[in-house]
C-alpha cells in the first residue's frame, strides 16, 4: 500500500491456455500468457479491478527483476539477458532515470512496457528513501468508464503513483515470485 492509500494489487489466476496441447496453445505465446487479476484503488478512492491475460510467463519474471531493482539502491545490476533491459535497470538503481512524462507516448525508455499493453511499470521519482513508482493502465485495465475524456486515454497516460518504501516494494516482488513459482515458461516442441 502506498502511503497515501493507493493500492495497486496483481495477481496470477493462472495460464490463459493451461494445457500445453490445448489446440488454441500452437505456439509459445499462446502457451506462456497469464491471466492477471488486477485490483486497484487510488488515493482519491477510485477503486476497479480487472481479471485479462496480460502477461507471458516471460515478462512476469521481467517484472519481477524491474521491481528488484526499483526497490535498490545499493547500484547492483541484476543479470538479465536483454541487454536494452539491463542497461534501464542500471540507470533506475543509479537514479539516472529520468520521471517518465505521461504524455501518451507509445515508446519511452523510462515505461517498462509489456506486448499486451494493459500495463506498464515507471520510476516517478526517488526521493526520502522512497520509490514513487507508477503502475500505468491501459485498455482492458482501465476503470469502467475510463476517467477523463470520453475518448479515453492514450496508451499507458493514465497511471497510479505509488510512495513505497523500498522494503515494502522488495516485500511484494518476493510475494509476486512466490506467486509466478507454479507457472514455468513452457516450451512447445516444434
Amino acid at each position: 500500500m502506498s502511503s497515501d492509500g493507493a493500492i495497486v494489487e496483481l495477481s496470477v489466476v493462472g495460464y490463459e491456455f493451461p494445457v500445453a496441447s490445448d489446440r488454441e496453445a500452437q505456439d509459445e505465446y499462446d502457451a506462456n500468457w497469464l491471466v492477471i487479476d488486477g485490483s486497484v484503488r487510488t488515493a482519491e478512492g477510485r477503486a476497479w479491478s480487472w481479471t485479462e491475460p496480460s502477461l507471458l510467463t516471460s515478462e512476469a519474471r521481467e517484472l519481477t527483476t524491474w521491481l528488484r531493482s526499483a526497490a535498490t539502491t545499493d547500484g547492483a545490476v541484476p543479470i538479465w539477458d536483454d541487454a536494452r533491459l539491463t542497461s534501464w535497470l542500471a540507470d533506475v538503481e543509479s537514479d539516472t532515470v529520468e520521471p517518465w512524462s505521461s504524455d501518451g507516448a507509445d515508446e519511452s525508455d523510462g515505461l517498462l512496457l509489456f506486448l499486451e499493453p494493459n500495463l506498464g511499470f515507471s520510476v516517478a521519482a526517488r526521493a526520502e528513501a522512497m520509490v514513487h513508482l507508477r503502475v500505468h493502465f491501459s485498455l482492458e485495465a482501465l476503470p469502467e468508464p475510463p476517467i477523463g475524456a470520453a475518448g479515453g486515454f492514450p496508451l499507458y497516460s493514465f497511471f497510479v503513483t505509488l510512495t513505497l518504501d523500498p522494503a515494502d516494494l522488495m516485500a511484494a516482488v518476493e510475494q509476486w515470485e512466490r506467486d509466478l513459482a507454479p507457472y514455468p515458461i513452457k516450451r512447445i516442441a516444434p
